[in-house]
């Protein structure tokens, strides 16, 4: 009974080997052509740290039956696909960058891969504290402050954006109404 099983199993794996062989345009029952390549398609794009797959089939037929050729092809590594920052973390800087001096760090690549490279960091002041405010914004209108470099000294002004309005609901009447909480203009009804 044994033996019975190891010979259909194996008079199995035989019958497919033929199937395959002889579908294909190169077997011996089939005539030979020349291919009729499709155009490449990406099963797996290349990235800048691994290589991508891709695929093509012969659109031929032979007999009437298509050809069922296919190639198969690595899609080199890309490495025009890396993206690095223009910055970098405090323990990558190698120059601080002054005030006006540039500096440079280590920048890495954002897809992971690994791979570095140095970038010049621009010259930067260092305005921390948050300086004054000299005009406070308001809903609609912007504000203003001034700063000190914390290295140098050098006055900087900036805007600051409008709060914008801040509605809460009011009146619950045959009409509901909302008013700003920070400067009390009311908004127009809504049913």
């Amino acid at each position: 009974m044994k033996t019975n099983k190891f010979f259909g199993f194996i008079t199995l794996i035989v019958m497919a080997i033929l199937v395959l062989t002889l579908s294909t345009c190169d077997s011996l029952i089939w005539e030979k052509h020349e291919h009729e390549w499709s155009e490449w398609s990406v099963d797996t794009p290349a990235t800048c740290s691994t290589i991508g797959k891709g695929h093509r089939y012969c659109m031929g037929y032979n007999k009437g039956q298509p050809c069922n050729a296919w190639e198969y092809r690595d899609i080199p590594v890309d490495t025009s696909l890396h993206i690095f920052a223009d910055y970098v973390k405090d323990e990558d800087i190698i120059v601080e960058p002054t005030c006006t001096e540039t500096g440079t760090g280590t920048s890495y690549c954002l897809n992971g891969c690994g791979t570095s490279k140095i970038i010049d960091l621009p010259f930067r002041h260092s305005f921390d504290g948050g300086g004054t405010t000299i005009r406070e914004p308001t809903c609609t209108s912007s504000g203003s402050f001034r700063a000190n470099c914390t290295k140098c000294g050098l006055l900087s002004t900036g805007t600051l954006h409008p709060l914008g309005h801040s509605w809460q609901k009011v009146g619950t009447n045959f009409w509901t109404q909302y008013k700003c909480s920070r400067c009390g203009i009311y908004s127009p009804s809504r049913y």
